[in-house]
C-alpha cells in the first residue's frame, strides 16, 4: 500500500482468531502539516489469520475517501463490528452480521473530534451494546453508538486508550493526565496522579538557596513547586499551577522574584504570554498579537508563533524581555508595550503556512511553521542576541536588532529545527547549537559550535549515538570546555570542548532532555524531560572539576556550603519527588575501587571528630557509609554529631534516641577522608538557616544542652547493656530501673515512663527548631539529669556488690 500507509488498528474475532479486521491509514505530518486519508485507506479483513486481505467496500460502507480507523468487537457476540472511520459524511459504522453489512449509526463529532489525534473506539466485553470512544471526551453509548454522552467525570482531557476486563467491571483509560480506573463497569472514575510522566517543555528556576522551578507541562498548564523543598520529599501541596493550556516557557522575572512569565499554546491565540504574580495570584495576559488564529492559513497572519513561543530576559539588563513569532519583539514594560526588533528572519516558505489536515482540517497552531524558537540574549555583550529557527536558520544581531546577519552552519540540510542555543559566559563569539531534524525523519544528532560570531561553526557530534537526535545544550558558565548535551533518551557531558562526549545520565531515567539549566546559588543542574518532569543534579562541581579529578586518580571535591534548614514535614498529601539530601554533600573520585573501603570524620574547628562515616556490623552484615566504586561517588553528612551509644539489647526500633545526635553549630568545620593510607581533606562550612536569626551563643547554648543529654543518655544504655548481658533478677529489677522497656512503639502509650524514655522525649523536644530552650525545657533538663545521676549511682553500687572487679560508670 505504500511507505506513508500503515495499519491504524487490527483487532481479532474473539471466538475466531484467524478473522481480523485492519484499518489502513494513509498519514503523512511534518513540522508545518499534517495530511490524513489517502485511496488506499479502508478496512481490510483477512480469513487466514492475517495470511491473505480483502479489502471491504460497499455493503453500506463509505464509499468516500477514508482516513484513520478504529475497530471494536465485543466479546460478547462476535457478529457485532464497530468501525470508526475518518470521513467527510460520518464517523461510526456498525455491523451485526460478522461484517458482511454495514449502517451507519452515529456522525456525532463529539466521539471524535480529532481525528487524526484521536480515533479510538472500545466495546464492553458483556454487553455489545455499550462501547466507548476515547477523543477530547471520553464519552459513552448504551444503544450501541447511536447516542452518545460524555463520562469520566474526574479524569482528565485527550482520551487515548483503554482497556477493559472480561467482566467487563475493571476498566483503565489512557489520556494525557495520566492514567484513570473505573471499577464499576465506566460509573465511577478515580485520576490516580502517581505516575511520573510529566512532559516537560522547558524549565526555569527562581534565585536563593531555597529556590522553586517552574516548567510548562504539555497539555498541563504551567506549574512551580520547590527545588529545595524544605522537607524529606517534595509534596504535592508545594506545588500550584500559574496557567492553563499547554505549558511551555516559564521563567522567573529577573528584576521581580514575585512574578512568573509564561507561555502557553493550544488556544486559539498565537504566541499566549501572561505574567502571573504570586503575590495577587493573578495572571496578566501580555502577549504581543492577540489575533484569533483559529483555522486561519498562517501566512495570512501579521505575525506567526510556533506552539513553543520563547521567553528571554536581557542577563545584562533586567528591564529588558523578549519573545518572538517570525519576527523577535521587546518590552521594557512587563508586556503593556511591544515592539519589533527584526525583519522576518525565517526561511518564510508561504507554501508551509497553510491550515492542513486533508479529511478534516488541523488548526490548533501545531503545524504554523517559519517561525523563532531559540532566543538568546548574550550574557557577556550588550545588545548582542542569537536566534534560531524551525525552518534551519542561525541569526545574529550585535545592536540590540538594528541589523541581523545570517550565522547559519554551512552545508546543513534546511527544515530542521535549531531550538536550542547556549550563549557563551565568557567569550561573546562563542556560541554552542543543536539542530534537530527528526521532523523530517532524520534523527541523527548535530552540535555545533561557532568561536568567531558564526562566520564558522564547527560539528561536535562526533561519538554522540548515532540515533539519540540533540535537544538541548549548555555551556557551564563557570568551567571553560564543560557542555552538557541533552539527548532524546540520554544526557551526555563534555570536557573538552566537544571533541568527546561521556554519558552521564546515572539514575536519570531514558528521557527526552529537553532544556538544561544551571541555577547559580546553588550551582545546582536543573533538566526538564519530556516525559518524566524535572530533574535536578544537587551541585555540580563534581562535574566542573571532573578533570582535575581524573588527573589526580583520588580527588576529594570542594563541598558546597551547607545550609542548617529547619525542616518542615508536609502531612496528608503525596509525595511527588525527592527533596535533596539534608546537610553537607560531599563528593569524591576513585579512579578504581579502593582496597579497604574508604572512612571519613567531620572535625570541628578545634579538631575534634564530631562525626564518623567507615564500615560497621549491623545486623550481622558490614554496612559500608561509603560508596567504594570507579568514578564520582557521594555521602551527606546531616550536619549532626555523633549520636547516644546503643542499648543493643532493645528492639531494634527502640535501640537508641528518638532522634539524631546533636546538630552542628555554624561554623568551620573539616571533613577528612581516608582512601588506601592517603588523607584527604575539605572545609565544610555550615550555615545557619538564614530565615532564622538566633545569635551564635545562643545556638551553642543549644547545642550544649542536646549534647548533655545524649552523652547521659549513651551511660544509661551502657548501663542497660552490661545488665542485659548480666542478667538475673537483681538486674532485671535494675534495668525497670532505667526503663519501662517497650517491646512495641505504642506500649509507651500503657507503660510508665522511666528515665530513658523520660530521656528520648526530652531530646527530641529540642528538634525542629534551633531556637534556645523554654524554661520548661531547662526545668526537665534539670530533673531528668539529676534522676539519671541517682540511678548511675545505683547502678555502680550495684555492680561494685555483683561483681567486684565490673564495670565502673561514673555518673554525670
Amino acid at each position: 500500500l505504500g511507505p506513508s500507509t500503515g495499519a491504524s488498528d487490527m483487532v481479532a474475532d474473539p471466538h475466531d482468531p484467524d478473522v481480523l479486521f485492519a484499518g489502513m491509514w494513509q498519514f503523512r505530518r511534518t513540522a508545518w502539516s499534517l495530511t490524513s486519508g489517502g485511496p488506499n485507506d479502508g478496512l481490510y479483513r483477512s480469513n487466514d489469520g492475517g495470511a491473505t486481505w480483502i479489502k471491504q467496500t460497499g455493503h453500506g460502507l463509505p464509499a468516500q475517501e477514508m482516513g484513520r480507523i478504529a475497530i471494536a468487537i465485543p466479546a460478547s457476540n462476535p457478529k457485532r463490528i464497530y468501525a470508526l472511520i475518518e470521513t467527510k459524511d460520518g464517523l461510526l459504522w456498525r455491523s451485526d452480521d460478522g461484517g458482511e453489512n454495514w449502517s451507519l449509526v452515529s456522525s456525532n463529532r463529539l466521539i471524535d473530534e480529532r481525528p487524526f489525534y484521536y480515533t479510538k473506539i472500545f466495546a464492553d466485553p458483556t454487553d455489545a451494546d455499550h462501547l466507548w470512544s476515547e477523543s477530547v471526551h471520553m464519552t459513552v453509548s448504551a444503544d450501541g453508538g447511536r447516542k452518545f454522552a460524555i463520562t469520566g467525570r474526574g479524569t482528565h482531557g485527550d482520551h487515548h486508550v483503554m482497556w477493559i476486563s472480561s467482566d467487563g467491571k475493571r476498566i483503565i483509560e489512557g489520556d494525557d493526565g495520566g492514567a484513570s480506573f473505573s471499577h464499576d463497569n465506566g460509573a465511577t472514575w478515580q485520576w490516580q496522579k502517581v505516575l511520573p510522566i510529566s512532559q516537560l517543555y522547558r524549565v526555569g528556576y527562581s534565585r536563593g538557596l531555597d529556590y522553586r522551578v517552574c516548567a510548562g507541562l504539555q497539555d498541563n498548564g504551567n506549574w512551580c513547586g520547590a527545588a529545595v523543598p524544605l522537607a524529606p520529599k517534595i509534596s504535592s501541596s508545594q506545588w500550584f499551577i500559574t496557567g492553563g493550556g499547554d505549558g511551555t516557557f516559564t521563567l522567573f522575572d529577573p528584576g521581580d522574584q514575585h512574578l512568573v512569565w509564561q507561555a502557553d499554546a493550544g488556544s486559539n491565540f498565537a504566541g499566549d504570554i501572561s505574567i502571573h504574580n504570586f503575590q495577587t495570584g493573578e495572571s496578566r495576559e501580555v502577549g504581543p498579537y492577540l489575533r484569533d488564529q483559529n483555522v486561519i492559513d498562517p501566512k495570512n497572519l501579521q505575525y506567526r508563533f510556533n506552539w513553543e513561543t520563547p521567553i528571554a530576559f536581557d542577563p545584562l539588563d533586567a528591564s529588558r524581555a523578549f519573545t518572538a513569532g517570525n519576527v523577535v519583539f521587546e518590552t521594557r514594560d512587563r508586556g503593556y508595550h511591544w515592539k519589533p526588533i527584526s525583519p522576518d528572519l525565517t526561511r518564510n516558505v508561504t507554501s508551509h503556512q497553510v491550515v492542513t489536515g486533508n479529511l478534516t482540517l488541523d488548526g490548533t497552531g501545531a503545524e504554523t511553521s517559519d517561525t523563532i524558537l531559540a532566543l538568546v540574549p548574550s550574557p557577556v555583550a550588550r545588545g548582542q542576541m542569537w536566534i534560531g529557527t524551525d525552518d534551519g536558520l542561525v541569526q545574529l544581531t550585535r545592536d540590540n536588532g538594528a541589523h541581523w546577519k545570517n550565522v547559519t552552519p554551512a552545508g546543513i540540510e534546511p527544515l530542521g529545527r535549531f531550538a536550542t542555543i547556549s550563549a557563551s559566559a565568557r567569550a561573546p563569539g562563542v556560541a554552542y547549537a543543536v539542530y534537530d531534524r527528526h521532523m523530517v525523519g532524520d534523527r541523527s544528532p548535530y552540535v555545533f559550535v561557532t568561536r568567531d560570531f558564526g562566520a564558522h561553526w564547527t560539528a561536535i557530534s562526533s561519538g554522540l549515538p548515532p540515533d539519540d537526535q540533540a535537544r538541548s545544550v549548555l555551556a557551564d558558565p563557570k568551567t571553560p570546555g564543560l557542555l552538557y548535551l541533552g539527548l532524546e533518551r540520554s544526557l551526555m557531558a563534555s570536557w573538552d570542548d566537544g571533541a568527546t562526549w561521556q554519558r552521564i545520565s546515572s539514575n536519570l531515567p531514558p528521557a527526552s532532555v529537553r532544556d538544561i539549566q544551571l541555577q547559580p546559588d546553588t550551582n545546582d543542574l536543573v533538566l526538564a524531560t519530556h516525559g518524566r518532569g524535572a530533574y535536578v543534579l544537587d551541585d555540580a562541581t563534581p562535574l566542573q572539576q571532573f578533570s582535575a579529578a581524573r588527573a589526580a586518580g583520588t580527588y576529594l571535591f570542594p563541598v558546597r556550603d551547607a545550609i542548617e534548614w529547619n525542616w518542615f514535614r508536609y502531612h496528608g498529601t503525596s509525595d511527588d519527588g525527592n527533596g535533596p539530601d539534608y546537610g553537607a554533600t560531599i563528593s569524591y573520585y576513585l579512579a578504581q575501587p579502593a582496597k579497604t573501603a574508604p572512612a571519613a570524620e567531620i572535625l570541628d574547628a578545634g579538631g575534634k571528630v564530631v562525626r564518623r562515616f567507615a564500615t560497621h556490623d549491623e545486623d550481622g552484615k558490614q554496612v559500608h557509609d561509603l560508596d567504594n566504586v570507579a568514578g564520582i561517588n557521594r555521602f551527606t553528612w546531616d550536619l549532626t554529631e555523633e549520636n547516644a551509644r546503643l542499648w543493643t539489647f532493645a528492639p531494634k526500633w527502640n535501640q537508641g534516641t528518638l532522634d539524631s545526635g546533636a546538630p552542628a553549630v555554624p561554623g568551620r568545620y573539616t571533613v577528612r577522608m581516608h582512601v588506601d593510607g592517603r588523607t584527604f581533606e575539605r572545609a565544610v562550612i555550615v550555615r545557619q538557616d538564614p530565615r532564622t536569626h538566633y545569635t551564635l551563643s545562643e545556638l551553642a547554648n543549644r547545642h550544649k544542652r542536646i549534647q548533655s543529654l545524649i552523652d547521659t543518655f549513651s551511660l544509661v544504655d551502657d548501663a542497660l547493656n552490661t545488665l542485659s548481658r548480666i542478667g538475673g533478677t537483681e538486674a532485671a529489677a535494675m534495668i525497670a530501673s532505667f526503663t519501662s522497656n517497650p517491646q512495641n512503639d505504642q506500649d509507651n502509650d500503657f507503660f510508665p515512663d522511666v528515665l530513658r524514655e523520660r530521656l528520648q522525649s526530652q531530646i527530641d523536644t529540642y528538634f525542629g527548631s534551633n531556637a534556645p530552650p523554654t524554661q520548661a525545657q531547662i526545668r526537665e533538663d534539670a530533673a531528668v539529669q539529676q534522676l539519671a545521676r541517682e540511678r548511675l549511682q545505683a547502678f555502680d553500687a550495684f555492680m561494685k556488690r555483683a561483681r567486684p572487679v565490673g564495670l565502673s560508670t561514673s555518673a554525670p
